[in-house]
């Protein structure tokens, strides 16, 4: 058996066993990568990104397990952005470059799976049922005063 896909297999297995109690939102985005070495690096960079929400208090939970597809709607641009603003006391340009790369990734997957919203009229209108308890839906009107010359 040739080398690369001995070592493929491998790196597969370890992948596994490092995603036991990852949540299948996670799980469902690396399965859409066929390089078992594609997928290590995707889950790296997802859970350097995770473990500094938790610490920072931004998802409220003990552990990347524990996550769920509410927690991963109350992040915001601003979070995700003060996590890459971090990596640059640590880590090269390029490899901040190719970890957003990987976070605009993940985050396209979960809109397009539904997961997460990329809306603002929807995440507006969830600021606004939260922040006063409100149990029904709300109704929200947009009016556009877009210049003729522009």
């Amino acid at each position: 058996m040739c080398y690369k896909i001995e070592a493929q297999k491998r790196l597969e297995v370890k992948l596994n066993e490092k995603l036991q109690d990852v949540p299948n939102i996670i799980k469902d985005f690396l399965i859409t990568f066929k390089s078992s070495r594609t997928k290590n690096v995707n889950w790296s960079c997802i859970k350097d990104m995770f473990e500094f929400f938790l610490k920072n208090n931004i998802i409220q939970k003990d552990s990347i397990s524990n996550i769920d597809a509410d927690d991963l709607k109350q992040i915001l641009p601003i979070d995700i952005i003060k996590y890459l603003n971090g990596l640059t006391y640590t880590h090269k340009m390029s490899s901040i470059r190719t970890q957003k790369a990987i976070i605009s990734s993940f985050w396209t997957y979960l809109e397009a799976s539904g997961i997460c919203e990329n809306n603002i009229v929807y995440k507006a209108a969830k600021v606004l049922k939260d922040q006063f308890n409100i149990k029904n839906g709300v109704e929200i009107f947009i009016e556009k005063n877009i210049p003729v010359a522009a």
